[in-house]
């Protein structure tokens, strides 16, 4: 579990399997991994994922967060606090990314969760290979038996 001091309040983040499938939380992550940081867009994305992953683990522990996670409208009346909380966390002098790192690392951490988000890990960081690769593919010069061809 790990706890975050906000507006000298503890909240305690847990990842249980049902909070954490239920949410998507790990496609978000390693999607906010895969974004393209072009015009802040990767940012942005990060931002969000930063709010749902706070969220996610304050379900068991953080009565005035928790909401039916079937139901979208509740959910996003949830991220609307959870916002203004991180807001008010950094506005104390604490690093968000530094937030972002210490919950990635708790879900990490725990049995299948941890199995899951590193074979997520690899996955995200063979795609961002083959991404470069491609994109070095598409800009080199074309050589003449290539053009040839066409």
């Amino acid at each position: 579990m790990l706890t975050v001091k906000i507006n000298g309040k503890d909240y305690n983040l847990k990842f249980g399997l049902r909070v954490v499938t239920k949410s998507k939380l790990i496609s978000k992550i390693v999607d906010s991994q895969l974004q393209d940081n072009t015009m802040g867009v990767g940012l942005e994305k990060l931002a969000e994922t930063i709010a749902e992953i706070f969220l996610a683990g304050s379900q068991s522990e953080v009565p005035e967060l928790q909401y039916d996670l079937d139901n979208e409208i509740e959910k996003e009346k949830k991220l609307d606090v959870v916002y203004g909380l991180l807001d008010d966390y950094s506005e104390d002098g604490n690093d968000l990314f530094d937030l972002y790192k210490s919950m990635d690392e708790e879900l990490e951490k725990k049995g299948f969760m941890a199995d899951a988000a590193k074979m997520l890990k690899v996955a995200a960081e063979k795609l961002k290979v083959e991404a470069k690769n491609q994109k070095v593919k598409s800009l080199r010069p074309k050589t003449n038996e290539a053009q040839k061809s066409e």
